[in-house]
């Protein structure tokens, strides 16, 4: 998981390992959490060993970002939709990716909508743009609405991707 501070990346994660998120509490460096799963792949179920990284936001940890990347096969990117500012830093982390990452990286752009539309920053239409521009997916997902098949299905999708 990779994105701006306070964007939801470990709320995502903490959902998808089925634990509960209490309060916002700021990740500090990195937190890695290894996870075997059945995902159902193209042709068949399959049990596949998982390295989930949660990535601090904050721009003082750029300079080490690319050691966390280095044998990334798929990474998650997160932006407030209420926050125009953690969309604009999408660009700055699609360049990190793509600097970093191995060449086959699978990325997934995804929108997480902490309010209503009223308060919205960043447009769907805009978001979509963007993630075909860098031949990403796109998912738009809300907090409070989530559940853990939302991200398991991210995730599922991903991994399908990296196996094709």
């Amino acid at each position: 998981m990779s994105g701006a501070e306070k964007t939801g990346k470990t709320y995502l994660t903490k959902l998808f390992l089925k634990q509960q998120y209490k309060q916002y509490i700021p990740t500090l460096g990195y937190d890695i959490v290894n996870v075997t799963k059945n995902i159902d792949l193209i042709y068949r179920e399959q049990q596949i060993q998982l390295s989930l990284w949660d990535m601090q936001g904050s721009e003082q940890y750029d300079s080490i970002i690319q050691a966390y990347y280095a044998n990334a096969q798929a990474v998650i990117l997160v932006f407030n939709c209420n926050d125009r500012k953690s969309f604009d830093k999408c660009n700055t982390y699609m360049n990190h990716i793509k600097t970093f990452c191995i060449d086959y990286v699978q990325v997934s752009l995804v929108g997480n909508s902490f309010s209503d539309e009223i308060n919205r920053e960043v447009s769907y239409d805009e978001a979509v743009d963007f993630a075909s521009l860098h031949d990403t997916i796109y998912v738009e997902i809300t907090s409070q609405n989530s559940s853990y098949a939302t991200i398991d299905n991210i995730i599922s999708k991903l991994i399908n991707m990296i196996i094709k």
